[in-house]
């Protein structure tokens, strides 16, 4: 870990902790490009602990010969009737939306930081 960056430190701490862990410091951070008032007001744009507001599994493979690392978060939104009502207002608008959704591993300690965006993601309806 000393050779890392610090962002790649971070993700890498993260990759091996414990479902506990991770859910303390993977967040979202959800910007509505373009759309209407009212999905914009709803969705807000604020960096959020997903851990937090919903269930999380995580799936981790560290590389493996060929085989490249493998990193997956299965969001349940369904569970979160915060989510549930963000879900509902933005069905309605999907045909007229644009959403950049970003996730960042929240850097806890100070070698961790700057933090970086692990990925990002545009929805364009």
């Amino acid at each position: 870990l000393d050779n890392m960056t610090p962002s790649d430190r971070c993700v890498a701490r993260f990759c091996q902790s414990p479902q506990s862990e991770k859910n303390k410091t993977l967040k979202i951070v959800p910007v509505v490009v373009e759309g209407p008032w009212v999905v914009k007001s709803v969705v807000g744009g604020k960096p959020a602990l997903i851990g937090n507001k919903l269930p999380v599994n995580y799936h981790y493979s560290p590389p493996k010969g060929k085989d490249a690392l493998y990193l997956e978060a299965d969001l349940d939104i369904v569970a979160s009737s915060a989510a549930r009502g963000i879900l509902s207002v933005t069905r309605t608008y999907t045909q007229v939306l644009t959403i950049d959704l970003g996730f960042v591993v929240q850097g806890n300690k100070q070698d961790e930081l700057p933090e970086q965006m692990l990925v990002g993601a545009r929805l364009h309806g």
